[in-house]
């Protein structure tokens, strides 16, 4: 249960559909729930979707659930206002009926779009539809950010759909909309409930990405999915396409403007000026029916003798009307109030302990709640008035007022915002507001100081969208932000020209800091190392044992993390020999350091490659513990199920338990690790997520599903340059049956060979490949050829110490003995092997690996 009263389910209802979306994230039976919530509003006002509360949150520790970036709840709620507000009737029936994906409402600031679409809510909870709110910032310009905004949102008014998408997010980069889209649309689908998103203030979005993510969505949405979208401009969203499909509502300005009839309305409920028929007319027509104006004037005017007199002053243009009634409303204010006034409008958003470090007085939440009642412009976010907002017209020009009448204050201002913030792990407003203090080395340093964190629990887009809020010149002279910077690259997969950049720019750094000798020594260490495993993550081995060998010699002079990855690496170096027994040894050496580092990505990649050298000795029960060990690790830290590490252990253990024939089990784990794209670490990863993926796939008849598992994997293959990764696909459509024809037999390379042990796995996968098409659709004299390649592969093998290639081979050479009619022969190769598989309980490896009914010669 979280500490803090905000963050807790508000209701026994919300708890229950929290247990609800644990339950189907965890593939178990959901139970019913024994209450219902219950809501009431009055008029004009929204309860919140139904929804989980998540911390507002920084940088996570394990044993978190929320992810980065942090966000304020305030974020998925419609703003509320004391007041009653106009009901927008004729509006409202122009729009409810007929469903349509996308409606738009458009127009200048301070029209009531925001207004209209909460009334359009309220609406559809009257008729018990399930909708969502969600308010765009700036920040939804980083695109996985608002990817995680969104599936938050969703989450809110449907808690089991999209569970576990956020912390796929943290690892998935430029892939996010490809998968985590896809997935989303999906789950909406099958829900069969129909769901109503509203994205408040969309034009703040001038990101391609971000605008391209919400075009898919549209593009690819299904009839169960409703956007509603305010913006203050009619771009960023694909409106031709949706008005010729006669999928679009649109909303502008003439439409929002009040008519005579409203504004009358308006004036009269504010009771703060009497004004006639006319006078009301008058400011209508004035104001073009802008509210805003309206809001201002109604203030304007309290206590005038004669309010024509004002409105008749007043200017057509909005920035002059906002400019000259802003300052009437302010010079009636008495010094105290401005003055906190004046400092609390650099936030967006305030809370009362913010208020009193900004404005240095006490009594915070009081006075934000005397100005909210005083229709002063600040408005609660939550119904228990905990965080406001002014309105963005009245923010902008209480700023320029602080800057024209206090020069240096707002720099202030900014600065005591972020110290709060960076107090209260909310790491992104701390950056933001550091920034905006002139303060480049204080927000330099929140960066860089939270850079370790951040990386040992995988939140490699955080460090990404962090370091860009920063001058490309302040982070040229920090090695470690740099290298921080580089880690989340090199495990992102960011094109080779970016990362190396990155390196470039960390060589030049470690010239130029003034740093300790031992500092340089020890970032130069792990520059090179990391550098190492860049080389791992494009399949080449040549030369990783170098860039280990002096972290390795002083592993005490470097951070756990990287100590712990540098004896990783020698592990996978070690595996890549074919030396599996000092991979395994490696393993044990690293365990020192795991139990130092705060996050589980090490030892979760520890444990899956102690797992693969077993796996490949043959030792099945210890590459099982291994891979669940990972698994369990990785469950027990941030993101659960879903993160990042345990998808990449739901590869391995996925792959093997579908070799003993636990069909179902693996079939699940391999779902998992498929929503890791080409972020799914070294390609032993992906052989399993995308060749025995696809597998189960066509196991299970779902050859839609097998198939599109074949054309990722062939697509990261060719854009990665991955020649094993392409091999391996291959080598699953010839099982497939979907090549047809004669292939020509690889050579093996010679042992001197550039990236040798790679080049042996792809050409030894090219071999398996043509064997099996060959024998299917060739000449008798080339089936027989087939054969003398199968048994010359075994002879290979047999004195290599590789079980499990030696034990393939054999099941491949009875496979081609059988298919040229040396049935005898056939089985007399096929019988150790098979006794040997039933032993191990490898079922399904010999049904797949060895001739027809292979499985009852065991």
């Amino acid at each position: 249960m979280a500490i803090e009263p905000e963050q807790r389910p508000q209701s026994a209802a919300q708890f229950g559909e929290l247990l609800r979306a644990v339950q189907k994230s965890h593939r178990l039976g959901t139970d019913e729930m024994a209450i219902l919530g219950q809501s009431s509003a009055r008029s004009g006002e929204l309860d919140e979707p139904p929804k989980q509360k998540t911390p507002a949150v920084g940088v996570s520790r394990p044993g978190a659930t929320q992810l980065a970036p942090p966000t304020a709840p305030t974020k998925f709620r419609p703003p509320t206002t004391p007041r009653t507000l106009v009901q927008r009737d004729r509006l409202l029936r122009s729009i409810d009926g007929e469903r349509h994906r996308l409606i738009l409402i458009h127009a200048p600031a301070g029209f009531g779009k925001t207004t209209l679409a909460s009334q359009l809510c309220y609406m559809l909870r009257e008729q018990g539809a399930q909708w969502t709110w969600l308010s765009i910032d700036p920040d939804d310009n980083n695109t996985v950010w608002f990817l995680a905004h969104l599936i938050e949102a969703v989450r809110k008014a449907e808690p089991i759909v999209a569970a576990g998408l956020e912390q796929t997010l943290e690892e998935h980069g430029s892939e996010a909309q490809r998968y985590v889209l896809t997935a989303l649309i999906n789950e909406i689908h099958e829900s069969g409930k129909h769901i109503t998103v509203v994205l408040d203030d969309w034009h703040r979005v001038t990101s391609k990405a971000t605008i391209g993510a919400v075009e898919y969505l549209l593009d690819n949405g299904c009839d169960h999915l409703t956007l509603i979208v305010t913006s203050r401009s009619r771009s960023g969203l694909p409106l031709g396409r949706m008005r010729v499909r006669g999928e679009l509502i649109e909303v502008d300005a003439r439409d929002l403007r009040f008519d005579v009839h409203e504004a009358e309305q308006f004036l009269a409920e504010s009771g703060d000026a009497s004004l006639t028929p006319a006078d009301a007319a008058a400011l209508c027509a004035t104001t073009d029916g802008w509210v805003a104006a309206l809001q201002l004037a109604s203030l304007s005017l309290r206590g005038k003798d004669n309010p024509a007199d004002l409105i008749s002053h007043l200017s057509g243009r909005h920035r002059a009307i906002a400019e000259y009634l802003a300052e009437n409303v302010l010079n009636t204010l008495d010094p105290p109030t401005l003055d906190f006034m004046l400092s609390i409008s650099v936030t967006e958003r305030v809370c009362g302990s913010l208020a009193e470090s900004l404005s240095g007085t006490l009594h915070g939440q009081a006075r934000l709640e005397e100005i909210e009642d005083n229709d002063l412009f600040l408005y609660a976010l939550d119904e228990e008035r905990q965080w406001f907002r002014y309105h963005h017209l009245f923010a902008e020009f209480l700023q320029r007022r602080l800057e024209r009448d206090r020069p240096g204050r707002a720099t202030e201002l900014h600065r005591a915002a972020s110290d709060w913030f960076a107090s209260r792990s909310m790491l992104r407003e701390a950056v933001d507001h550091a920034v905006a203090a002139g303060a480049a080395d204080l927000a330099a340093d929140l960066v860089e100081s939270s850079g370790l964190d951040l990386l040992e629990l995988s939140h490699l887009s955080t460090i990404v969208g962090l370091t860009s809020k920063l001058s490309p010149h302040l982070v040229a002279t920090r090695p470690r932000l740099l290298l921080n910077l580089a880690w989340a690259q090199v495990l992102l997969r960011r094109p080779d020209q970016q990362v190396k950049d990155t390196f470039s720019a960390i060589a030049s750094g470690l010239e130029a800091a003034s740093l300790s000798d031992s500092e340089r020594d020890s970032l130069s260490r792990e520059t090179t190392l990391l550098q190492g495993i860049q080389e791992l993550f494009k399949d080449r081995t040549d030369g990783i044992r170098d860039s280990v060998k002096d972290c390795l010699m002083r592993p005490q002079s470097m951070r756990p993390f990287v100590a712990a990855a540098a004896a990783n690496v020698a592990s996978v170096a070690a595996y890549y020999d074919f030396d599996f027994d000092s991979a395994r040894k490696w393993h044990e050496r690293a365990r020192r350091y795991f139990d130092h580092t705060e996050g589980p990505f090490t030892v979760v990649y520890g444990n899956c490659i102690a797992g693969l050298a077993a796996h490949e000795q043959l030792d099945i029960a210890a590459a099982e513990l291994h891979f669940r060990t990972a698994l369990n690790t990785a469950h027990t830290s941030t993101g659960g199920a879903n993160s990042h590490a345990a998808r990449l252990a739901s590869a391995v253990l996925g792959d093997l338990l579908y070799e003993q024939g636990a069909i179902d089990e693996a079939e699940r784990l391999l779902d998992d690790s498929y929503a890791l794209g080409p972020e799914g670490g070294t390609v032993d990863f992906m052989l399993a997520s995308y060749g025995t993926g696809s597998r189960v796939k066509a196991l299970r008849e779902n050859h839609e599903a097998a198939s599109a598992r074949l054309q990722d994997g062939a697509r990261i293959a060719q854009t990665l340059s991955l020649p094993r990764l392409a091999a391996r696909i291959e080598n699953e459509r010839v099982r497939a049956g979907l090549h047809q024809g004669y292939l020509d037999v690889p050579a093996y390379p010679d042992s001197d060979a550039e990236n040798y042990a790679i080049a042996l796995r792809t050409a030894e996968l090219g071999v398996n490949s043509a064997l099996r098409a060959n024998i299917r659709c060739s000449s008798p004299a080339e089936i027989e050829d087939a054969c003398r390649h199968a048994k010359n592969l075994v002879t290979r093998l047999a004195d290599a110490r590789r079980p499990r290639a030696l034990l393939q081979a054999q099941l491949l050479h009875a496979m081609c003995l059988h298919a040229a009619g040396h049935f005898e022969e056939s089985a007399a190769v096929l019988a150790p092997a098979a006794r040997l598989c039933a032993k191990l309980g490898l079922t399904q490896l010999l049904r797949d690996d060895g001739p027809p009914d292979s499985a009852t010669s065991a």
